[in-house]
């Protein structure tokens, strides 16, 4: 998930929302486990340019 820091900055997210569940299985609180990938995100466009290289030069 994208979103963006009071300083105008980008950061990237990846949630998971884990329900808590009551004696009738029906949920009564949310669990938010959120991970900052901006680092990750900002490496993808260049690893994903190197994947490219690799499988062309394989053919060449």
């Amino acid at each position: 998930m994208l979103n963006k820091k009071k300083d105008g900055s980008v950061l990237w997210v990846n949630s998971t929302i884990v329900p808590m569940l009551d004696g009738e299985g029906r949920p009564y609180r949310y669990f938010t486990y959120k991970v900052d990938i901006t680092v990750l995100k900002n490496v993808q466009p260049v690893t994903m340019g190197l994947n490219v290289f690799i499988l062309v030069d394989q053919y060449n």
